[in-house]
């Protein structure tokens, strides 16, 4: 049924579609369409407004020119329902693959202004390139038209930088009316905020293009301050600098003092230093650059002479400008452990375990000396050494006494390294050292989230100490209470937030207990894939044993409430509220931590609590991810994921409706819109694999039926052939006719061959889709010649011409003047068996056609030397193509006409070409057979051969094919 749009277009609107289809598709030789020159996206963007620098320059400016037409929205629309008519699928797939080598090919700033072209994506990209053509910055010309037009798409999007810059009129031009009003939403009105809005909206997606921060850095934007007022800033900072540091005496370190080398190099570095934390100022201006580079300069050339008699200097110099590797190590090396008189440098005993001996990756591997290293840095806190021993005697000590440790921060990673090693390999520890310097490190260091974490497990498990459970809920207390400063004390927070709130605030805050472990699994969700924590080092067991010690709840009382619990929630149907109803907190607690552990596999039973049917929308979300990331083993299946997502949906929604969010508070509202956003993603991703699945399904049955196709024609002559054979042997008692009747036998055999290489094809595809391609792809030679093959093809192919009832209606056709309902056993013997090479068997062939087939005509160039194995893949797929060919040919052939079949080898690969006229008044989808040609299509996709699709051309219907092989 047309459309309203296309029935009511003008001559007008048809010749503005045909112009800009015109310019926009790409055709072959034979003005067939091949490609476009633009994909689908592309065109919307430009139709919005956009420059995408994928666009050719003229194809940009064809579309600008026609959005300014009155019938610009018919138009537009009319491309768009003629696009996919208009290319068909090949040309489709060719511009979606020539689309994406573009992108791969654009620089990176190209790659920021596509980004920009989607600012509900990308409203930072937007805003960026946005400032660029304010600007007419990195290559990029001014146009303010176009800069404004990405502002108020990134403000729309919510981007406050470029709402601040419509707001306050950066833009040349602009009045107060038209853009601040665009915006009004959005405008700042406290000028104090822009630098946080800076920060936040600055470069944040560089680094998905750039490999650093420093690359990335020299592509910002600092244009809103001025480079005078960077340099007084610096300037002011290196004043304050230099009247911190020690004096430095130049002349002495000429005269050759080590100690003045040394102070003069550190203050050179300091004020290096300095100059690099202005990065606004480094990525702006070259002159600060140079005077940073050359302060480092000075600076080694100080280290270098002062080294051979100071450690530190050797240690500075591996830290500060050694490549990581050999150079690094020798350098720690002689500095850790200095030859002569000369003083080791402590220092360097840390990189040299951490980096080097405890690092799995180096080729300096070795634990015994890494423990060494940390042991002896760590050995100068001698009352640590010492409670190490009274803890081994009496296990007593807790918090309150680590805190007399004095622990320094920056020994901490040491002490961090040497704790975190040894509680995982208890047995290479000395005495209770992980305990002890977790709560060392926990009572010293402010924010050390991830040690006091660390310690309060220890404590809950009496690993290293009694178990104490009133020393584990002050160091949890410790943890979840400090500010991080890095992603794992950020973890460790809430880590032991939820700890805190299961163990000892049970039952009031078991909900906010489990929506911590939640949070840090919907961070984990964000990625592609969820595998897990790497710092999580919490077990299941931690929970149960937590929770059953609480001292808020008796044992008894506790196991009678989960089990009532367990039971009410076995006999209800849905879930009510967010988290369902009857939640079990602890339990569910304990199956998250399995999830947010990094082991690559979960039992699928110890995820039993969040697996039924009454689970809540928040745990059926869980489950979906696990199942995405392919780690629950058994596996439940993208099914059962697809049903659990809709589940989550589908209660998201009941809740956010006005019945069910009378029970959620303004936190729980945005929670439960949280969840459903994602789970709307989640649905999108599964629906995606669900189309895969279902297509690889469709072509494994279609590649099945197409098999079946070619065993029946091969397997019904010879079943039929036998039982012929058979029935004369046991009529004929003569032994001159048995020996006849088993010549006969033989080509049967021959047919019996390839029925089981035709059945090893249709395991090996049933089994593995890509099974054929890589045994083609891997067979090298083989004793069998592609003419030999191409015989058999022919062969097995013209008796079933002579014989299949199929081929009645064309053996009349073809050869009207011979009775040929039933052919005579002595015509068949004619040709079966051939005798001699490849090549005498092809003569005999040849004969024998143009004596009985007159109207075939056969041609086999330069293949006799192509060596294929007579089992393999190579050899089975040339002959079911040879015989889809000609088995195609003689079927359609129209009366009188004549076949040319060829195999030809060329630069390129074996080239298979079938000719043949046809009767063009026979319906167009009887002129080929469609299932042969089909499988045909599929095998050549399969083994990434090319396949010219069939055409009728002047009456004539031609098959063209070219196999990767040389």
């Amino acid at each position: 049924m047309m459309r309203d749009s296309e029935m009511n277009a003008t001559p007008e609107v048809d010749r503005m579609v045909d112009d800009f289809f015109a310019h926009a598709l790409v055709r072959d030789a034979n003005e067939t369409v091949i490609a476009a020159r633009i994909t689908v996206g592309e065109f919307n963007w430009v139709s919005y407004g956009m420059k995408p620098p994928t666009v050719p320059p003229d194809l940009c400016g064809l579309i600008a020119r026609i959005r300014q037409h009155a019938d610009w929205s018919s138009v537009s629309n009319r491309i768009r329902l003629q696009w996919r008519e208009r290319l068909g699928p090949i040309a489709q797939k060719n511009t979606a693959e020539s689309y994406e080598k573009r992108v791969a090919c654009l620089a990176p700033i190209d790659r920021l202004k596509l980004d920009a072209c989607n600012p509900t994506s990308h409203p930072t990209e937007a805003t960026l390139v946005a400032k660029w053509y304010l600007d007419g910055t990195n290559d990029t010309p001014h146009d303010h038209e176009y800069a404004r037009h990405l502002l108020l798409e990134a403000a729309d999007c919510g981007n406050a930088e470029a709402a601040y810059l419509l707001a306050t009129a950066t833009i040349t031009g602009e009045t107060v009316d038209s853009p601040r009003k665009a915006v009004a939403g959005f405008i700042i009105e406290d000028a104090r905020l822009r630098d946080e809005f800076r920060t936040q909206a600055r470069a944040a997606r560089f680094f998905k293009v750039f490999q650093d921060e420093n690359a990335a850095r020299r592509y910002e934007d600092f244009t809103d301050t001025p480079v005078d007022y960077l340099r007084e800033q610096l300037e002011s900072d290196l004043q304050c600098r230099t009247s911190d540091d020690d004096e430095a005496d130049p002349s002495a370190a000429r005269a050759g003092d080590p100690d003045a080398q040394w102070r003069l190099a550190m203050c050179l570095l300091h004020q290096a230093d300095c100059i690099e934390r202005h990065s606004e100022l480094c990525a702006k201006d070259e002159m600060t650059r140079r005077r940073r580079d050359a302060l480092k300069a000075e600076a080694r050339r100080w280290l270098e002479q002062a080294s051979p008699a100071l450690s530190w200097a050797k240690h500075q110099l591996a830290m500060r400008f050694a490549e990581p590797g050999e150079e690094r190590f020798t350098l720690l090396h002689m500095a850790a452990v200095p030859t002569g008189e000369v003083s080791p440098c402590p220092l360097a005993l840390v990189p040299l375990a951490t980096d080097f001996y405890m690092n799995p990756a180096s080729t300096y591997h070795d634990i015994s000396k890494g423990l060494s290293c940390l042991r002896e840095y760590l050995g100068q806190y001698e009352s640590v050494s010492r409670d190490l021993e009274r803890i081994t005697r009496d296990a007593h000590i807790g918090i309150d006494e680590a805190s007399h440790f004095g622990v320094w921060e920056e020994d901490a990673q040491a002490a961090l390294c040497l704790a975190d090693y040894v509680k995982v390999y208890p047995q290479d520890a000395r005495g209770p050292e992980a305990y002890i310097w977790y709560s060392a490190v926990a009572a010293n260091i402010r924010n050390a989230a991830y040690a006091a974490l660390m310690a309060g497990l220890l404590e809950l498990r009496g690993q290293g100490c009694e178990k104490n459970l009133i020393r584990a809920k002050k160091l949890f207390d410790l943890a979840r209470k400090s500010s991080p400063g890095n992603p794992r004390d950020v973890r460790a927070v809430k880590y032991a937030d939820a700890l805190y709130r299961l163990g000892f605030e049970l039952p009031g805050h078991g909900r906010l207990a489990v929506d911590l472990l939640f949070e840090l699994l919907f961070e984990l969700a964000k990625e592609s894939e969820l595998k897990g924590d790497p710092d999580c080092a919490i077990t299941p067991a931690d929970i149960a044993d937590l929770v059953t010690r609480n001292p808020n709840l008796e044992d008894y009382y506790y196991c009678q409430i989960r089990d009532d619990s367990r039971s009410r929630r076995k006999a209800i149907r849905g879930a009510s509220g967010p988290y369902g109803e009857f939640a079990l907190f602890p339990d569910i607690a304990e199956g998250l931590i399995w999830a947010l552990q990094s082991q690559e596999t979960i039992p699928r039973e110890a995820l039993g609590k969040l697996w039924d049917d009454t689970s809540s929308m928040i745990e059926d979300y869980v489950w979906v991810r696990l199942e995405l990331s392919s780690r629950l083993v058994p596996s439940t299946g993208i099914n059962d994921a697809a049903r659990r997502i809709k589940r989550v949906i589908d209660l998201a929604d009941r809740c956010l409706d006005h019945g069910g969010s009378e029970d959620l508070d303004m936190n729980g509202f945005a929670a439960v819109q949280d969840l459903r956003a994602k789970a709307l993603r989640t649905a999108s991703i599964i629906a995606c694999q669900l189309a895969e699945e279902h297509a690889r399904e469709d072509e494994r049955r279609q590649m099945i039926s197409f098999l079946s196709h070619t065993l029946v024609n091969v397997t019904v002559g010879t079943s039929r052939m036998l039982r012929e054979i058979m029935a004369e042997l046991a009529a004929v008692r003569d032994p001159a006719h048995v020996a006849a009747l088993a010549v006969r036998l033989a080509p049967t055999a021959t047919r019996a061959s390839v029925v089981e290489s035709l059945v090893k094809v249709f395991k090996l595809y049933t089994s593995d889709p890509d099974a054929l391609r890589k045994d083609w792809e891997s067979e090298q030679g083989g004793d069998h010649s592609v003419a030999q093959t191409v015989v058999l093809a022919l062969q097995m192919t013209l008796l079933r011409f002579c014989r299949m009832p199929e081929f009645k209606s064309a053996r009349r056709r073809l050869l009207p003047d011979v009775q040929y309902d039933t052919l005579t056993a002595e015509l068949i013997s004619e040709i079966m068996p051939l005798e001699g090479s490849s090549a005498a068997q092809l003569e005999q062939l040849a004969a024998w056609v143009e004596r009985r087939m007159p109207f075939l005509r056969l041609s086999l160039a330069g293949a006799e030397d192509l060596r294929v194995m007579e089992d393999g893949a190579r050899h089975i797929v040339i002959f079911a193509l040879v015989g889809e060919f000609l088995t195609n040919a003689l079927k359609f052939t129209g009366t009188g006409g004549a076949i040319s079949l060829s195999v030809t080898r060329t630069d390129t690969g074996l080239e298979l070409a079938c000719r043949n006229p046809v009767d063009t008044e026979m319906p167009r989808p009887l002129l080929s057979g469609k299932t042969g040609l089909d499988f045909v299509r599929k095998v050549c996709q399969l083994v990434a051969a090319r396949f010219d699709e069939p055409a009728v051309d002047g009456g004539a219907f031609s098959v063209h094919a070219v196999l990767p092989i040389q």
